[in-house]
Protein backbone atom coordinates (compact mmCIF):
# COMPACT_ATOMS: atom_id res chain seq x y z
CA UNK A 1 0.00 0.00 0.00
CA UNK A 2 1.22 3.46 -0.23
CA UNK A 3 0.15 4.60 2.92
CA UNK A 4 -0.14 2.69 6.45
CA UNK A 5 -1.28 4.13 9.59
CA UNK A 6 -1.69 2.47 12.88
CA UNK A 7 -4.39 2.48 14.94
CA UNK A 8 -5.97 1.37 18.15
CA UNK A 9 -7.14 -2.70 18.59
CA UNK A 10 -10.61 -2.67 18.08
CA UNK A 11 -11.54 -4.28 21.07
CA UNK A 12 -10.82 -0.16 21.91
CA UNK A 13 -14.05 0.50 20.33
CA UNK A 14 -13.90 4.72 20.33
CA UNK A 15 -10.51 4.62 20.10
CA UNK A 16 -10.40 2.20 16.71
CA UNK A 17 -13.29 4.20 14.96
CA UNK A 18 -11.87 7.62 15.88
CA UNK A 19 -8.77 6.98 14.06
CA UNK A 20 -10.75 5.17 11.40
CA UNK A 21 -12.89 8.07 10.72
CA UNK A 22 -9.54 10.34 11.25
CA UNK A 23 -8.02 8.17 8.35
CA UNK A 24 -11.09 8.49 5.68
CA UNK A 25 -10.97 12.44 6.09
CA UNK A 26 -7.30 13.40 5.76
CA UNK A 27 -7.21 10.59 2.75
CA UNK A 28 -10.46 10.90 1.30
CA UNK A 29 -11.30 7.39 1.61
CA UNK A 30 -13.89 5.84 -0.45
CA UNK A 31 -14.70 2.79 1.17
CA UNK A 32 -13.68 0.83 4.24
CA UNK A 33 -12.51 -2.55 3.54
CA UNK A 34 -11.87 -4.79 6.46
CA UNK A 35 -10.03 -7.83 5.90
CA UNK A 36 -9.74 -9.40 9.68
CA UNK A 37 -13.43 -10.59 11.31
CA UNK A 38 -13.03 -8.79 14.87
CA UNK A 39 -12.80 -5.61 12.64
CA UNK A 40 -15.02 -6.00 10.24
CA UNK A 41 -17.58 -6.66 13.24
CA UNK A 42 -16.62 -3.60 14.68
CA UNK A 43 -17.10 -1.72 11.69
CA UNK A 44 -20.77 -2.78 10.61
CA UNK A 45 -22.24 -2.15 14.34
CA UNK A 46 -20.92 1.70 13.95
CA UNK A 47 -21.19 2.03 10.27
CA UNK A 48 -23.35 5.07 10.99
CA UNK A 49 -20.55 6.66 12.66
CA UNK A 50 -17.91 6.23 9.53
CA UNK A 51 -17.35 8.77 7.06
CA UNK A 52 -16.92 6.17 4.53
CA UNK A 53 -19.75 3.69 3.52
CA UNK A 54 -18.68 -0.05 3.91
CA UNK A 55 -19.79 -3.35 2.11
CA UNK A 56 -20.76 -5.63 4.74
CA UNK A 57 -23.16 -8.24 6.27
CA UNK A 58 -25.37 -6.73 9.06
CA UNK A 59 -23.92 -7.77 12.54
CA UNK A 60 -26.56 -10.33 13.29
CA UNK A 61 -25.20 -12.12 10.35
CA UNK A 62 -21.37 -11.65 11.30
CA UNK A 63 -22.29 -13.17 14.79
CA UNK A 64 -23.93 -16.38 12.92
CA UNK A 65 -21.20 -16.73 11.22
CA UNK A 66 -18.74 -16.20 13.45
CA UNK A 67 -20.39 -18.55 15.68
CA UNK A 68 -19.44 -22.68 14.29
CA UNK A 69 -22.13 -23.90 16.46
CA UNK A 70 -24.74 -21.35 15.74
CA UNK A 71 -24.35 -21.74 11.81
CA UNK A 72 -24.14 -25.82 12.78
CA UNK A 73 -27.53 -25.35 14.32
CA UNK A 74 -29.23 -22.97 11.28
CA UNK A 75 -27.87 -25.77 8.57
CA UNK A 76 -28.77 -28.54 10.47
CA UNK A 77 -32.11 -27.79 10.87
CA UNK A 78 -32.41 -26.50 7.45
CA UNK A 79 -31.00 -30.18 6.30
CA UNK A 80 -27.74 -28.94 4.41
CA UNK A 81 -24.67 -31.69 4.92
CA UNK A 82 -22.73 -30.94 8.04
CA UNK A 83 -21.15 -33.36 10.01
CA UNK A 84 -22.00 -34.77 13.06
CA UNK A 85 -21.36 -32.40 15.79
CA UNK A 86 -22.06 -31.99 19.94
CA UNK A 87 -21.19 -28.79 21.83
CA UNK A 88 -19.41 -30.15 24.83
CA UNK A 89 -20.09 -28.86 28.06
CA UNK A 90 -18.88 -31.23 30.64
CA UNK A 91 -16.82 -35.00 30.42
CA UNK A 92 -19.68 -36.89 30.80
CA UNK A 93 -20.84 -35.98 27.43
CA UNK A 94 -17.20 -36.17 26.18
CA UNK A 95 -17.49 -39.69 26.99
CA UNK A 96 -20.82 -40.31 25.31
CA UNK A 97 -19.36 -38.77 22.41
CA UNK A 98 -16.46 -41.62 22.28
CA UNK A 99 -18.14 -44.32 23.14
CA UNK A 100 -20.44 -43.59 20.30
CA UNK A 101 -18.09 -43.33 17.91
CA UNK A 102 -15.52 -46.22 19.16
CA UNK A 103 -12.45 -46.41 17.00
CA UNK A 104 -12.58 -43.51 15.00
CA UNK A 105 -11.19 -40.42 15.74
CA UNK A 106 -13.14 -37.11 16.88
CA UNK A 107 -12.71 -33.43 15.32
CA UNK A 108 -12.50 -31.22 18.81
CA UNK A 109 -12.22 -27.53 18.59
CA UNK A 110 -13.41 -23.83 19.51
CA UNK A 111 -17.17 -23.39 19.20
CA UNK A 112 -16.70 -19.71 18.10
CA UNK A 113 -19.47 -18.96 20.48
CA UNK A 114 -19.50 -14.85 20.97
CA UNK A 115 -18.35 -14.30 24.27
CA UNK A 116 -16.76 -17.69 24.57
CA UNK A 117 -13.35 -16.49 23.30
CA UNK A 118 -12.88 -19.80 21.52
CA UNK A 119 -12.85 -19.85 17.22
CA UNK A 120 -9.86 -21.81 16.46
CA UNK A 121 -8.07 -24.80 18.70
CA UNK A 122 -8.94 -27.68 16.14
CA UNK A 123 -7.34 -31.41 16.94
CA UNK A 124 -8.39 -34.42 16.05
CA UNK A 125 -8.38 -36.66 19.09
CA UNK A 126 -8.11 -40.32 19.40
CA UNK A 127 -9.27 -41.32 22.78
CA UNK A 128 -11.59 -39.19 25.60
CA UNK A 129 -8.47 -38.97 27.39
CA UNK A 130 -6.46 -36.73 24.90
CA UNK A 131 -9.87 -34.87 24.00
CA UNK A 132 -10.03 -34.04 28.02
CA UNK A 133 -6.65 -32.78 27.68
CA UNK A 134 -7.36 -30.61 24.84
CA UNK A 135 -10.44 -28.88 26.29
CA UNK A 136 -8.92 -28.02 29.84
CA UNK A 137 -5.69 -26.72 28.63
CA UNK A 138 -8.31 -24.06 26.65
CA UNK A 139 -10.54 -24.04 29.62
CA UNK A 140 -13.09 -24.84 26.73
CA UNK A 141 -16.22 -26.83 28.24
CA UNK A 142 -19.32 -25.06 26.84
CA UNK A 143 -17.23 -22.93 24.43
CA UNK A 144 -15.45 -25.97 22.09
CA UNK A 145 -17.11 -28.35 20.35
CA UNK A 146 -16.63 -32.11 18.99
CA UNK A 147 -17.70 -33.35 15.16
CA UNK A 148 -17.18 -37.03 13.05
CA UNK A 149 -13.68 -36.69 11.78
CA UNK A 150 -14.13 -36.47 7.82
CA UNK A 151 -10.90 -37.27 5.77
CA UNK A 152 -12.03 -36.83 2.78
CA UNK A 153 -11.04 -33.90 0.63
CA UNK A 154 -10.51 -30.03 2.03
CA UNK A 155 -12.66 -27.48 -0.16
CA UNK A 156 -13.55 -23.63 0.32
CA UNK A 157 -16.17 -22.02 -1.50
CA UNK A 158 -16.37 -18.05 -2.00
CA UNK A 159 -18.99 -16.01 -3.19
CA UNK A 160 -19.68 -12.32 -3.42
CA UNK A 161 -23.13 -11.08 -2.60
CA UNK A 162 -25.46 -7.90 -3.22
CA UNK A 163 -28.73 -7.50 -1.23
CA UNK A 164 -29.22 -11.72 -1.45
CA UNK A 165 -27.81 -11.87 -5.25
CA UNK A 166 -25.25 -14.10 -6.02
CA UNK A 167 -22.51 -12.09 -8.03
CA UNK A 168 -19.86 -14.54 -8.63
CA UNK A 169 -18.38 -17.61 -7.09
CA UNK A 170 -15.38 -19.87 -7.25
CA UNK A 171 -14.48 -22.91 -5.57
CA UNK A 172 -10.90 -24.28 -4.45
CA UNK A 173 -9.28 -27.84 -3.06
CA UNK A 174 -6.70 -27.03 -0.55
CA UNK A 175 -3.61 -29.49 -1.39
CA UNK A 176 -0.85 -28.50 1.15
CA UNK A 177 -0.61 -26.20 3.94
CA UNK A 178 1.98 -23.16 4.99
CA UNK A 179 4.34 -24.50 8.11
CA UNK A 180 1.55 -27.45 8.87
CA UNK A 181 4.33 -28.71 11.27
CA UNK A 182 3.09 -25.64 14.23
CA UNK A 183 -0.34 -27.18 14.16
CA UNK A 184 -1.15 -29.93 15.97
CA UNK A 185 -3.54 -31.36 13.52
CA UNK A 186 -1.26 -30.12 10.15
CA UNK A 187 -3.65 -28.46 8.77
CA UNK A 188 -3.40 -24.38 9.14
CA UNK A 189 -5.36 -21.51 7.77
CA UNK A 190 -3.02 -20.91 5.21
CA UNK A 191 -3.07 -23.37 2.40
CA UNK A 192 0.25 -23.50 0.47
CA UNK A 193 -0.86 -25.20 -2.94
CA UNK A 194 -4.14 -24.96 -3.85
CA UNK A 195 -6.12 -25.84 -7.49
CA UNK A 196 -9.54 -24.22 -8.75
CA UNK A 197 -12.43 -26.78 -9.03
CA UNK A 198 -15.84 -26.90 -10.93
CA UNK A 199 -18.36 -29.11 -8.63
CA UNK A 200 -22.23 -28.02 -9.58
CA UNK A 201 -22.46 -29.71 -5.46
CA UNK A 202 -20.19 -27.58 -4.21
CA UNK A 203 -21.60 -24.72 -5.87
CA UNK A 204 -25.40 -25.52 -4.71
CA UNK A 205 -24.24 -25.88 -1.04
CA UNK A 206 -22.12 -22.83 -0.74
CA UNK A 207 -24.96 -20.48 -1.91
CA UNK A 208 -27.57 -22.24 -0.49
CA UNK A 209 -26.05 -22.12 3.10
CA UNK A 210 -25.18 -18.85 2.54
CA UNK A 211 -28.65 -18.01 2.35
CA UNK A 212 -29.27 -19.27 5.23
CA UNK A 213 -27.41 -17.52 7.20
CA UNK A 214 -28.82 -14.30 5.79
CA UNK A 215 -31.46 -14.67 2.79
CA UNK A 216 -30.49 -10.81 2.28
CA UNK A 217 -26.66 -11.28 2.53
CA UNK A 218 -24.61 -8.76 1.22
CA UNK A 219 -20.42 -8.84 0.92
CA UNK A 220 -18.20 -11.54 1.06
CA UNK A 221 -18.86 -15.64 2.22
CA UNK A 222 -16.39 -17.73 2.01
CA UNK A 223 -17.48 -21.59 3.10
CA UNK A 224 -14.80 -24.74 4.27
CA UNK A 225 -15.45 -28.23 3.46
CA UNK A 226 -14.56 -31.56 4.45
CA UNK A 227 -15.84 -34.77 2.40
CA UNK A 228 -16.35 -38.19 4.49
CA UNK A 229 -15.07 -41.10 3.79
CA UNK A 230 -17.61 -41.60 0.57
CA UNK A 231 -16.42 -38.71 -0.65
CA UNK A 232 -19.94 -36.48 -0.03
CA UNK A 233 -19.05 -32.80 0.81
CA UNK A 234 -19.84 -31.16 4.66
CA UNK A 235 -20.07 -27.89 5.97
CA UNK A 236 -17.54 -27.12 8.32
CA UNK A 237 -18.28 -22.98 8.80
CA UNK A 238 -18.73 -20.05 7.17
CA UNK A 239 -16.58 -16.93 7.31
CA UNK A 240 -18.54 -13.50 6.12
CA UNK A 241 -17.73 -10.05 5.54
CA UNK A 242 -14.03 -10.49 4.28
CA UNK A 243 -12.10 -12.45 2.17
CA UNK A 244 -9.87 -15.22 3.33
CA UNK A 245 -5.99 -14.93 3.78
CA UNK A 246 -5.09 -16.72 0.87
CA UNK A 247 -7.55 -14.73 -1.74
CA UNK A 248 -4.89 -13.24 -3.93
CA UNK A 249 -4.80 -16.88 -5.09
CA UNK A 250 -8.02 -16.22 -7.06
CA UNK A 251 -6.77 -13.11 -8.27
CA UNK A 252 -3.49 -14.38 -9.73
CA UNK A 253 -5.82 -17.35 -11.44
CA UNK A 254 -7.89 -14.22 -13.23
CA UNK A 255 -10.42 -13.58 -10.79
CA UNK A 256 -10.11 -10.35 -9.04
CA UNK A 257 -12.86 -10.73 -5.98
CA UNK A 258 -11.51 -7.71 -4.30
CA UNK A 259 -11.63 -5.49 -7.34
CA UNK A 260 -15.90 -6.84 -7.80
CA UNK A 261 -16.10 -6.07 -4.33
CA UNK A 262 -15.04 -2.27 -4.94
CA UNK A 263 -16.97 -1.68 -8.16
CA UNK A 264 -20.19 -3.44 -6.18
CA UNK A 265 -19.96 -1.74 -2.84
CA UNK A 266 -19.86 1.88 -4.96
CA UNK A 267 -22.38 0.89 -7.74
CA UNK A 268 -19.68 1.04 -10.48
CA UNK A 269 -20.71 -1.46 -13.31
CA UNK A 270 -19.05 -4.60 -13.74
CA UNK A 271 -18.59 -7.03 -16.32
Amino acid sequence: TETKALVPRCADREGYIAAIATICKRHDVSLIMPNNSLEAHVLSAERHRLPAPVFLPKVPTLDKANSKWRSWQIWSEAGQPVPATWLVNDEAGLARIFDEHAGRPIWVRGAGIPGKGIGGAALPCRTVEHARAWIDYHDGWGAMMASEFLPGDNLTWIGLWKDGQLVTSQGRRRLAYVIPHVSPSGITGAPAISETVHNAELNRIGHAASLEIDPDLTGVSFLDFKCDAEGQLRITEMNAGRFGTTHHFYSAAGLNLPLLYVRLALDLPIE
